[in-house]
C-alpha cells in the first residue's frame, strides 16, 4: 500500500482484475463523529431475509454435497479405455504438463505422457485400489458371428479415479484449478493505467464546449475557492490537508 500511494515513484495504477464480492464480508465499520443507528422493524427484516437465504442456501449446498458423493460411489468407469484416454487428451489441451519432457513449437520444454505411460501408471494404482473386474459381453441382438470373445474391463469407481488423479498427476476438478494458468506477476511490474497528468491533457485538449472539459474547470474553482490554491492551478499539499480536515469533521448520529 505504502508503493501503491507514493505517486513519485508510481504515477498511474496498476491493472488489475476486481476481485470477486461474493467471499467480501464486513460486519463492522467506524468513522470519527459518525454513529449508526437501528430500530427493530429494520433489524427485525434484515433478519428474517438472513434467515431465509441461508435456510435456502444451506439445503442447496447439501443437495450438490449430496450429488457429488453419488457420482463418486456410484458411477463406474473403464480404467484404461475412458480414464487414461480423457487424461491424455485433458493434459494435451492443457498443454501438456505433466511426463516426459520435448519441446514445443517455442522451442520450450514441455511435458507430456503418452497413453501407455498413462495405462502403466493408472491401471496399476487402480490394481492397489481394488478396483472391480467386469466380463463384457454383447448383447445378442447386437453380435456379428462369430460372436467376439468376452473382454474384462478393469472398472472404478469415480471417487478412486479422482484419487489416483489428485495422488498422481496432481489433476483436480475443483475451481480453483480453472483459473487462468499463467504465471503471476507482482502488482508493481504490472502494465500501468493513465497517470492523473495524462487524464487532465486530456480533459483539456477537449473543446471548450465539453462536458469533462467544463465540469474540470468548475471543480478547480470550487476547490480554489474552499481550500486554497497552489502553484500552476494544482492544489496544494496545504490545501489537500485542509479538505481531508474538513472531511473528517463531518458526521452524525442515527440514535
Amino acid at each position: 500500500m505504502t508503493q501503491l500511494l507514493d505517486i513519485s515513484t508510481n504515477a498511474a495504477k496498476p491493472s488489475y482484475p476486481m476481485a470477486p464480492d461474493k467471499p467480501l464480508v464486513l460486519h463492522k465499520c467506524d468513522f470519527n463523529n459518525v454513529t449508526f443507528g437501528y430500530t427493530s422493524q429494520n433489524l427485525w427484516n434484515v433478519t428474517y431475509h438472513l434467515e431465509n437465504q441461508w435456510e435456502e442456501l444451506v439445503l442447496g449446498a447439501e443437495r450438490i454435497k449430496d450429488a457429488l458423493r453419488s457420482l463418486q460411489e456410484y458411477a463406474m468407469i473403464d480404467v484404461r479405455e475412458d480414464l487414461c484416454r480423457f487424461v491424455q487428451d485433458y493434459l494435451a489441451k492443457a498443454g501438456g504438463s505433466r511426463g516426459r519432457s520435448r519441446k514445443n513449437k517455442k522451442g520450450k520444454d514441455t511435458l507430456v505422457f503418452s497413453y501407455l505411460d498413462l495405462v502403466k501408471l493408472l491401471d496399476e494404482s487402480a490394481c492397489e485400489q481394488g478396483s472391480e473386474m467386469l466380463d463384457v459381453r454383447p448383447s445378442p441382438a447386437n453380435q456379428t458371428p462369430p460372436a467376439p470373445t468376452s473382454t474384462k474391463k478393469k472398472l472404478i469407481s469415480w471417487g478412486k479415479a479422482l484419487q489416483l488423479m489428485e495422488t498422481k498427476l496432481s489433476l483436480t476438478p475443483y475451481p480453483k484449478h480453472h483459473r487462468d494458468a499463467k504465471s503471476h506477476i507482482s502488482l508493481m511490474d504490472r502494465s500501468k493505467g493513465s497517470t492523473y497528468e495524462d487524464k487532465v491533457a486530456a480533459i483539456l485538449s477537449q473543446p471548450l464546449s465539453g462536458k469533462k472539459r467544463q465540469r474540470f474547470i468548475e471543480n478547480q474553482e470550487k476547490d480554489s475557492i474552499n481550500y486554497g490554491e497552489g502553484q500552476d492551478g494544482e492544489a496544494s499539499k496545504e490545501a489537500n490537508i485542509r479538505f481531508y480536515d474538513k472531511m473528517t469533521q463531518l458526521g452524525g448520529s442515527g440514535i
